[in-house]
């Protein structure tokens, strides 16, 4: 696949080069879509009283996304593109594509930086407790899978599950800011995450393209499986936060439960897997992945694919 850059116009249209996001959070306006947040609108949530729901169901909601946003940009985009950038060929990239790789690293290093000054902006935010600190999901995961494959394998599986993580466009970064009842800055930060990050997508679906075509044989019976895990991985919720959130709100932890697995219920969390996964899944038809012997069975495995 030849290399077309999207950082033609880097230096004019990356958020980096602009002001900040307008931070204006508006009364009466939610901090985040309330159906993306675990428990509201149940009947064991509501009994709890607007304020409960506001401060701290809705509100940890909105901190988890920007604390997952910040240690997405530093823990893992930013070392992929850097391994991209000291040596392009390892992975079969061109030059221009190691060279710009650079760039990804300034703009995810400016997202993380807006996402935790978005917190420290919104009203309220301070009142609140420290929640127990946790790493997200995918960190563990990336340890327990780099720790069953062959030491030679770790930078591809770090590049792959980059490569995942930017080419799948969540029904977060699409809805949020356009939905109007969120206040201006969720909705503001969130679109100028979306512009940066449409270059973003279309750099790392080249990177699968070419991560894959230059793979030898054995090196995809690795491979293609991985990919399957890893956007599982990268989807799959983290249930233990929102049962924090949930008992922090005043449920008990039987209340709180029920309500886990109302929201997490195998079926409504397969279904939104496979829609999130969708472009992701159809990259990984057109690249090949899916015809591979050893890959097809193991996106069948996760429930990616019937």
């Amino acid at each position: 696949m030849q290399y077309q850059s999207p950082f033609e116009n880097w230096y004019t249209d990356s958020t980096v080069h602009k002001p900040l996001p307008d931070f204006t959070c508006e009364t009466g306006l939610v901090l985040f879509p309330p159906e993306l947040v675990p428990g509201i609108g149940h009947p064991l949530v509501d009994k709890l009283g607007t304020l409960a729901k506001r401060l701290l169901t809705m509100m940890r909601k909105l901190e988890s996304y920007n604390a997952f946003t910040e240690k997405l940009e530093y823990k893992a985009v930013m070392g992929a593109s850097i391994k991209i950038a000291e040596n392009p060929r390892a992975f079969g990239l061109s030059e221009q594509a190691g060279r710009e790789a650079r760039l990804i690293v300034t703009d995810e290093s400016h997202h993380a930086y807006v996402a935790i000054e978005l917190i420290k902006r919104i009203p309220g935010f301070s009142e609140l407790p420290p929640l127990t600190p946790s790493q997200p999901p995918f960190l563990k995961g990336l340890e327990e899978l780099g720790r069953g494959l062959p030491t030679e394998f770790a930078d591809d599986l770090l590049i792959a599950f980059v490569a995942i993580s930017e080419t799948l466009i969540t029904s977060i970064l699409r809805g949020i800011p356009r939905d109007r009842r969120v206040v201006s800055a969720v909705r503001n930060t969130v679109r100028d995450h979306c512009i940066d990050e449409a270059r973003h997508h279309s750099y790392f679906v080249y990177v699968v393209h070419q991560h894959w075509a230059s793979c030898a044989p054995h090196r995809r019976e690795i491979l293609g499986p991985l990919y399957a895990k890893l956007i599982r991985l990268f989807l799959d919720p983290d249930i233990d936060l929102c049962r924090a959130w949930l008992l922090e709100a005043g449920l008990d932890a039987h209340d709180a439960a029920v309500i886990v697995q109302d929201y997490y219920s195998p079926e409504r969390l397969a279904a939104s897997i496979r829609a999130d996964a969708f472009p992701t899944l159809k990259l990984m038809e057109r690249v090949g992945i899916l015809d591979h012997p050893t890959a097809r069975p193991a996106f069948v495995e996760q429930k990616l694919i019937n």
